[in-house]
């Protein structure tokens, strides 16, 4: 539960995610009223395996909770060495996997971000 957001857009990092791996939204103001329940959406799980050297593929499964995709964001940051995250590549809604390649001896991380149709 997230008890107070100080801005429009608000990020949870799940470590451990819930079964099902589905989530929604309920606002609660500060009088306690509580606001209409959102849509269910579902969590983007990624998986990141090392075949090659240098080389990572990102799988991941896909958004759902809008009425589609638009396409996928893919953000990549060296472990220990840098707090901002790029953005590497986009992929087309319907594609789930990506190559990272030419790659240095780093660790990195990775996150995946959905855009609806709207691009909101």
């Amino acid at each position: 539960m997230v008890h107070s957001i100080d801005k429009l857009n608000q990020r949870d990092t799940f470590l451990n995610l819930p079964d099902p791996s589905c989530y929604f939204i309920r606002v609660i103001d500060s009088c306690n009223a509580i606001g209409k329940k959102s849509i269910s959406h579902f969590f983007i799980n990624l998986t990141v395996n090392i075949n090659e050297e240098f080389v990572n593929t990102l799988d991941w499964t896909h958004y759902m909770g809008w009425d589609g995709i638009d396409h996928y964001n893919i953000y990549r940051r060296i472990t220990d060495q840098s707090s901002h995250s790029e953005l590497i590549a986009k992929v087309f809604g319907n594609v789930n996997t990506y190559r990272d390649t030419g790659l240095c001896n780093f660790e990195y991380e990775y996150y995946v971000q959905a855009v609806d149709l709207s691009h909101l």
